[in-house]
């Protein structure tokens, strides 16, 4: 149905942040301190005055509601761009954007937009990209900011978007081709089963596990198979959470209260939307279990495995004052995730990581896995749940910085000698998955082959 894979799902999340809050997304991008959007901003030299000066001007809209066959146009030309490896909005052979979305199942009497990326480094500096709008001018900014115009346009109700990796050396495209298409339809743009005719607008967001502690969905955190029902004087609307932990609801104007339930008819969150003809967002994030598909981490850890874990990430160099912040974090019943963060603010093992913006991501894979090796944690079925989902095409598998993160684990020459028959047999397991995306340390795609037991 061309439903958003977890990099989609973060790129669309990106998208309706900038639309609903545009006045402090600027500051969020620069922030984050991107090594792809700093380089950009020093290559092309941009004018950060005029560029404040610009986006001031901006006025939020309504978010975007997702449609499979936006989705499905979108890949197909981010594949065609990875093919042919050029970047374009109509390529050698392609027809218009109009042509291939009304193809692909959009309505006719449609009004169209596209950006396309094939360089990105990451989905933050593909998204960056387009809302900054740089380019080779005298000021570094596109002129006009077409690309950030389109994100902006609050005409547009709906978007396809499509994140596809490319990591063949041949290539100049990549490592992620990005295509966004938008549009504007007089029947709202996408069809959904059980829409009433007079359906105005979506009810839509995305339901998440906020594991890194960010208050923002990233991959992997999404939670799929949660039932989402609005009710309201109009009726009752239901839908199912997508595997990246979207959703959307196609409702008539009117209030509603909507409540997202677990397989077993928990209420894991619940809210109150007021949709006057226009899409309306509203997220959850809510606590690991009780339903919906694996997403790892959350798990509580004793004492024992939160020491096991600083040990196995700082080596002989951790401290007693790291010993004992992880075991406060323990004893006050933290998470996974609290006894990683807690580490994190090590240098020593900072220093064993860059760039900085990867060290979140690679923080979560390997305190799961350190985890998970363990067959005696508690941490140990829900660890390889997640590993089993994330090494699928679905998951993670060609997300780069989980890649490296996975290959540190693997390589790494300080762990206990406890953990090295699992570690093993984990690697043999992963290989098919990770073969072709694996750059630790700058490494080609050999390097994985060569790793076996001995370096465990």
């Amino acid at each position: 149905m061309g439903l958003p894979t977890g990099e989609e799902q973060l790129l669309l999340e990106y998208v309706n942040r900038l639309r609903t809050a545009p006045a402090a997304e600027l500051d969020r991008l620069l922030a984050a301190n991107n090594p792809g959007v700093a380089t950009a901003l020093d290559y092309f030299g941009v004018d950060m005055g005029l560029l404040r000066a610009q986006w001031a001007t901006l006025t939020p809209s309504a978010p975007l509601a997702w449609s499979s066959a936006l989705g499905s146009a979108a890949d197909a030309h981010s594949q065609a761009m990875i093919a042919l490896d050029m970047q374009g909005h109509i390529l050698p052979g392609e027809d218009a954007l109009r042509t291939r979305a009304e193809a692909a199942g959009m309505p006719a009497g449609c009004g169209y937009a596209e950006n396309v990326f094939a360089y990105a480094s990451d989905v933050l500096e593909g998204h960056a990209a387009f809302a900054i709008d740089w380019g080779a001018t005298a000021t570094g900014l596109q002129e006009p900011a077409a690309h950030r115009v389109n994100l902006m346009n609050p005409d547009y109700a709906v978007a396809g978007l499509s994140v596809q990796a490319e990591g063949n050396a041949a290539t100049q495209v990549g490592p992620l081709v990005i295509t966004q298409d938008f549009a504007t339809c007089p029947t709202g743009g996408t069809a959904q089963a059980g829409a009433p005719a007079d359906a105005a607008a979506w009810i839509l967001g995305v339901a998440y596990t906020d594991r890194d502690g960010d208050a923002f969905y990233s991959v992997g955190e999404g939670r799929g198979g949660l039932t989402v029902v609005a009710e309201g004087v109009a009726g009752r609307f239901t839908t199912a959470t997508w595997d990246s932990g979207g959703y959307q609801l196609r409702v008539p104007d009117g209030v509603y209260d909507l409540r997202l339930e677990s397989a077993t008819g928990s209420v894991l969150a619940s809210a109150t939307a007021s949709v006057a003809g226009a899409n309306v967002k509203l997220d959850a994030a809510v606590p690991e279990g009780d339903g919906g598909a694996p997403g790892g981490g959350g798990t509580a850890a004793t004492a024992a495995e939160a020491m096991a874990v600083a040990r196995l990430m700082l080596g002989p160099t951790g401290t007693a004052a790291v010993a004992d912040a992880v075991d406060a974090v323990v004893v006050a019943g933290g998470s996974l995730r609290s006894v990683a963060a807690t580490v994190l603010a090590e240098p020593l093992f900072q220093d064993q990581f860059a760039p900085a913006w990867a060290l979140d991501r690679k923080i979560d894979v390997i305190t799961l896995d350190h985890m998970g090796l363990s067959a005696g944690g508690a941490a140990h079925a829900e660890a390889n749940a997640w590993f089993a989902w994330a090494l699928t095409a679905g998951g993670m598998a060609t997300d780069q910085v989980f890649v490296e993160a996975v290959g540190y684990l693997l390589d790494d020459g300080r762990r206990d000698a406890a953990f090295d028959a699992a570690a093993a047999a984990l690697t043999e397991e992963a290989a098919t998955a990770l073969a072709g995306v694996f750059t630790l340390d700058g490494a080609d795609t050999a390097t994985l082959a060569a790793l076996d037991h001995a370096l465990l």
